[in-house]
């Protein structure tokens, strides 16, 4: 402290630089923080999930309690809605074909309300079954008499608009297909031609077909239409269901809705591969079938679903092996970004104990580590969307900079304040007042050094990020885990060398 009030200054400069030099650490967990809240969680494995994996998941799922991100059965919705739908199960054609007969023999009896009831139920699972269709092209003949059959029943149930609505829908399955006099009676012909009439003079549109992987089968409405990249041409209006399949992997649905103007539409269909959201069953995963697959895909795959959804941040439980052993790894990527902010890891064989799944769902939550959480083997995050430029003003980059300079300008106006402790302040020889700076100087010399420390450990992280092309799943390197207690505040680093 300087007695004086002339040198009032270097007082200021001592109180006010150590204060903004812990406001720049307690500020730095904000960087993980503002990334991962309202996310997702999706785990990631080869082949199937055992149901060991699925008792694990369950597991850290209820560790994760009221904080767990979006999963399960409202993940699947989310993911049917905005990005795409399971192609359905393959099998039962010959039990999908017979409910149809079925209801048509309740037609011909003449209980049109069980008929439409049954036809109803026998068209919708046999439209949603996409991979089926596609590989069973007989099924389209079952599919359209299926329609036609709940048309006439609605005609007789004297349900006109819903008649209508199934002959819409109809015509825009089966566009070069008509009912004949000799299969169906005079009234339904007729609907059917006046509803095709209308239709034909709304505007057409035309459908352009991408793969990121050229070479995939399109099918639309179940009907085949060519190999990416294609075009469908001449399209009604309303909504279309578009699949796309290779020979050695299925794919999934996608829903896109016309009105006269000219679409395209790209797929993943890797990704499609991937995706696995069986409708009320087990989590939403991605899998594999090799884990050069998974270690190349993962990190992408998972940040496309975050992206489509809207969701801040992906957790991603992968099963993975380690040293020789098989662990779960749980990483936590911001979606903005697609950074890690988060990664940690725990053995399953032999299974975990009940303490150690718990630290890993803290530590994916938090950041805080415990027992039998390995941090920091994570994949190095993809590189940044196009989008996005700089990664924003709490990315690593900045941050790395501002704690440079403040770690230089602390060590700057520390080190002289403990040189000239005890000397006088005038230049007199024989000078009353003494400077008592080493107390200032030694709390601004010691957060400058922990600054310097921080800049360096984010320097290592911001260049791990700007080499994705080196980036591999068990790198050397350095991870920083920015933590909050009560009272307190801070980082703590792992290194690996």
């Amino acid at each position: 402290m300087i007695r004086t009030n002339e040198n009032a200054f270097p007082l200021v400069t001592a109180r006010l630089l150590p204060a903004a030099g812990l406001l720049t650490l307690l500020a730095l967990p904000s960087l993980a923080q503002a990334e991962d809240a309202d996310g997702i969680l999706v785990v990631s494995g080869v082949g199937k999930l055992t149901r060991d994996d699925r008792t694990i998941v369950s597991q850290l799922i209820t560790a994760f309690g009221a904080k767990t991100p979006k999963h399960g059965e409202a993940l699947r919705s989310a993911i049917a809605k905005d990005l795409s739908l399971h192609p359905g199960k393959l099998g039962e054609a010959s039990a999908l074909t017979k409910a149809i007969d079925d209801g048509r023999a309740e037609f011909i009896k003449g209980n049109y309300a069980k008929a439409i009831e049954q036809l109803s139920v026998a068209v919708r699972k046999l439209g949603h079954r996409d991979a089926l269709l596609a590989t069973d092209g007989q099924l389209r003949g079952p599919h359209q008499r299926g329609l036609l059959y709940l048309a006439h029943a609605y005609l007789r149930n004297k349900q006109n608009n819903q008649a209508i609505r199934v002959v819409t829908e109809a015509i825009r399955l089966f566009p070069n297909t008509h009912p004949a006099l000799a299969s169906y009676s005079p009234d339904l012909v007729e609907l059917y031609r006046q509803t095709s009439t209308a239709l034909r003079r709304q505007p057409r549109a035309t459908l352009t077909l991408k793969s990121k992987r050229p070479g995939c089968s399109v099918f639309l409405n179940g009907r085949y239409i060519g190999v990416t990249p294609t075009k469908a041409r001449k399209l009604l209006p309303g909504r279309y269901r578009v699949y796309m399949q290779r020979p050695s992997a299925p794919g999934r649905v996608h829903l896109i809705d016309l009105s006269g103007t000219n679409r395209e539409l790209v797929i993943d269909h890797a990704l499609d591969a991937a995706l696995i959201s069986h409708p009320g069953g087990g989590p939403v995963a991605l899998s594999y079938t090799g884990s050069s697959g998974q270690k190349a895909h993962e990190h992408n795959h998972a940040l496309t679903v975050a992206r489509s959804l809207g969701a801040q941040a992906v957790t991603i439980l992968g099963f993975v092996h380690h040293l020789g052993r098989r662990v779960v790894q749980g990483q936590v990527l911001g979606a903005a970004t697609g950074r890690v902010l988060r990664s940690g890891l725990i053995a399953v064989e032999p299974p975990p104990s009940p303490s150690e799944v718990k630290a890993l769902a803290r530590f994916l939550l938090s950041g805080q580590s415990g027992e039998g959480v390995i941090i920091g083997m994570a994949k190095t995050a993809p590189p940044k969307p196009a989008t996005t430029s700089g990664g924003g003003f709490m990315s690593a980059r900045v941050w790395r900079w501002i704690t440079l300079g403040l770690g230089v300008a602390m060590l700057g106006a520390g080190i002289p304040l403990i040189a000239i402790d005890g000397k006088g302040s005038c230049p007199e020889q024989t000078c009353p007042n003494r400077y008592e700076t080493m107390a200032p100087g030694v709390a601004l010399t010691a957060v400058g050094g922990a600054a310097l420390a921080t800049s360096v450990v984010l320097f290592i992280v911001a260049s791990g990020g700007d080499n994705p092309e080196k980036n591999t799943s068990l790198r050397k390197g350095a991870l920083i885990t920015p933590w909050l207690g009560d009272g307190s505040g801070g980082v703590s680093a792992t290194f690996s060398f």
